[in-house]
């Protein structure tokens, strides 16, 4: 599984270009020769990833802020 720069695989970042390129997630999938539920899968993969990676940055900014007013210094 090779994932880019932005952490998406291949597979994933088709199947988002195809829903932008074709609107809807029915057309999309028939464009790639998926069935919906692997691309509700995927896509259901992709919101987790995102909330995690959201938590964690929130989280960081969190402690950035601690150590900023401990120390007098922000990361």
């Amino acid at each position: 599984m090779k994932r880019g720069v932005d952490g998406l695989t291949d597979k994933q970042r088709r199947l988002l270009d195809a829903v932008i390129a074709h609107g809807d997630l029915g057309s999309a999938c028939e464009s790639l020769g998926i069935n919906r539920t692997a691309a509700y899968q995927s896509l259901y993969r992709l919101r987790n990833k995102y909330e995690t990676e959201k938590r964690f940055i929130e989280s960081y900014d969190r402690y950035k802020i601690r150590i900023a007013d401990k120390v007098g210094m922000y990361l």
